[in-house]
């Protein structure tokens, strides 16, 4: 091959076991070039093959050049200082089918490892290695590996007996503390039926590195001789066995065990545990367990022992309508069982529905006359209402309201709910009458139109008062203003207002008047005076009697009549033949108005000292 100008080549060789080869160089036509980027005693090549940075003289960063490490045989990938003494369980798999090949003798031979089909031993991370124990056929137990038939041998037929080969790969890894003195490194084995290799994998020998003396053959020793010289220390081992079958009689590798310093190092305990489900949801949590917005549900699966081999309903999950109860269940398997959790949810995103209700109901005008209880109820369809706001009374006045909302058991709160346009009104009517003063006293023809009036200083008057007159038309006189009631209903009390109707008695006159202090006994007494209406016009038709008293003693009593302008009424100042006794005379005019007018009571401009009987 001929090539000019620049040019990079890779190379990857492997031998028939599927094993790397070692060093490589490219020759040109002017010598040996080995390139090394990063002077760290690693070909650019070499790099390659260790998977380090050709960049980076120190791809773990742990102070050791890459080329020093692989010279001291750690890895250097790895900071030495963080291994640990142990190993992990075993893993199997079987990638071929049986494969024909020339016949060899004895059985186990080592050229039949030759015939390992491409490209070899499986990768580290290949993923078709699968965890030994319970359920893998190839390695029931994950100490033992255990494969045996009928999972065995599936040689036979066109596959003759010391002519063709079956293989079946283990692998484990082992980490070994940093300043490990390695004396011995064996792998001890039984039932290795036909034969089994023994590999070593790691930073000195990263395409992997079979002894001597890793090789059992069928009905040798069944265990690998010392294998420490390929062991290194601060690093992890990879170990890798090959059970090979040429034969269909047997096969039945139970055991592979790993000593180091002639002690075995176990791989750690098996999984006894169900994975461990931990549930998260996420969402607005409102009140009772009840959530009120979308619930997003979500599982973490975990198990720190074993791999998970199956999930069912474990993936995330929305629940984005109401309901009273939705359960979601996440089961998972490992090799130590099944785990079941489960989460039971409700959801109530939607706001009660508050209503107001005002009682009494007010009359046909649109009024109450006693106090309005306005009450509020809800109703939800779902979480069911908690409480709604404490009932409002409302009192007096016009175009009052009152709000209110609910909450249901999931903490939604209503809109609010409001009764308007209430109307109280608990006062009544005010009434008064008119006209006329209770108590006072009014001359004929001068008495005031009597009157009611109704006012209502809040729904107003619906039916005013109206006005009766009981008495009268003279002495007492009684009106009373009844009836009235407001648009609220409430109806007022009867107001009234009593007054007098009385003549104006305008004198007594001659004979009882000055001059005249004296009369005689046995005589005639004409007793005149006048009344008059409240305009000064003379009454005429006033009745009544005059009564004659004598010494405080009533005499007599005569009516008296209209006559010529005046009333008069004549007293003979005796009875029978006797003679009224001497003494103080008093004369009483009673008139049909209630009023009774005395002489007693005239002035000093009347009669002086009264009059006498002598």
């Amino acid at each position: 091959m001929t090539l000019s100008g620049s040019h990079t080549l890779e190379f990857s060789f492997f031998d028939g076991g599927g094993l790397a080869g070692g060093m490589y160089r490219l020759e040109t036509d002017t010598g040996t070039v080995f390139v090394d980027t990063d002077s760290d005693g690693l070909t650019d090549a070499q790099e390659h093959l260790h998977g380090t940075d050709k960049t980076n003289h120190d791809s773990d960063g742990d102070g050791v050049s890459d080329g020093a490490e692989v010279q001291a045989g750690t890895n250097p990938l790895v900071d030495p200082a963080s291994a640990t003494l142990g190993a992990t369980a075993w893993q199997g798999q079987r990638p071929y089918g049986p494969v024909q090949t020339p016949a060899f003798s004895p059985l186990g031979a080592i050229a039949f490892y030759n015939y390992i089909p491409a490209p070899g031993v499986p990768g580290a991370t290949d993923p078709s290695w699968a965890a030994c124990g319970p359920g893998n056929p190839l390695c029931p137990s994950a100490n033992t590996i255990g494969l045996n038939n009928p999972y065995g041998s599936r040689l036979g037929g066109s596959f003759a007996c010391g002519a063709s080969a079956d293989y079946t790969f283990y692998q484990a890894f082992v980490s070994i503390p940093w300043g490990t003195t390695i004396n011995e490194f064996k792998v001890v084995m039984s039932g290795a039926d036909d034969g089994a290799r023994v590999a070593i994998y790691n930073a000195a020998f990263p395409g992997g590195q079979v002894l001597p003396g890793a090789y059992i053959f069928l009905g040798g020793a069944q265990t690998t001789t010392d294998l420490s010289s390929a062991m290194r220390a601060g690093q992890v081992n990879r170990v890798v066995t090959t059970q090979m079958d040429n034969c269909a009689t047997g096969n039945n590798l139970q055991s592979a065990q790993i000593f180091l310093n002639g002690t075995v190092i176990a791989p750690p305990p098996s999984d006894t545990t169900p994975p461990v489900i931990t549930p998260t949801v996420t969402g607005t949590l409102g009140d009772s367990g009840w959530y009120t917005s979308n619930v997003n549900v979500s599982w973490t699966v975990t198990d720190s022992n074993s791999a998970i081999t199956s999930q069912t309903g474990c993936g995330p999950t929305t629940v984005s309508v109401d309901t009273a109860s939705v359960t979601f269940t996440c089961t998972a398997t490992s090799a130590g069982g099944m785990a079941s959790q489960s989460v039971t949810l409700k959801r109530d995103a939607t706001a009660p529905v508050a209503t107001a209700t005002a009682a009494p109901a007010p009359n046909g005008n649109g009024w109450n006359n006693t106090g309005v209880t306005v009450t509020f109820t809800g109703t939800d369809g779902l979480s069911g209402i908690a409480s709604c706001t404490a009932a409002a009374v409302l009192v007096e006045g016009a175009g009052q309201s009152a709000s209110g909302t609910c909450t249901d058991n999931a903490g939604n709160v209503s809109d609010p709910a409001t009764a308007s346009d209430i109307n109280v009104d608990k006062t009544n009517p005010v009434v008064a009458v008119t006209g006329v003063t209770d108590g006072a006293t009014y001359n004929v023809g001068g008495v005031p139109a009597a009157g009611c009036t109704t006012t209502d200083a809040l729904s107003g008057v619906a039916t005013p008062a109206t006005l009766s007159t009981a008495g009268g038309p003279l002495a007492t006189v009684t009106v009373t203003c009844a009836g009235a009631t407001d648009e609220a209903g409430n109806a007022a009390p009867a107001v009234t207002a009593t007054y007098s109707v009385t003549y104006a008695f305008c004198g007594f006159k001659q004979p009882l008047l000055v001059p005249v202090q004296e009369l005689k006994t046995g005589s005639t007494i004409p007793v005149k005076f006048c009344v008059q209406d409240a305009n000064g016009v003379t009454v005429t038709t006033a009745t009544g009697t005059v009564e004659a008293y004598v010494n405080g003693v009533l005499k007599g009593t005569v009516a008296f009549r209209f006559s010529d302008g005046q009333y008069i009424a004549n007293f003979q100042t005796k009875d029978g033949k006797t003679d009224w006794p001497t003494g103080t005379l008093e004369l009483r005019v009673k008139l049909n108005d209630g009023t009774t007018q005395s002489t007693n009571a005239l002035s000093t401009s009347g009669v002086k000292g009264g009059l006498k009987l002598k």
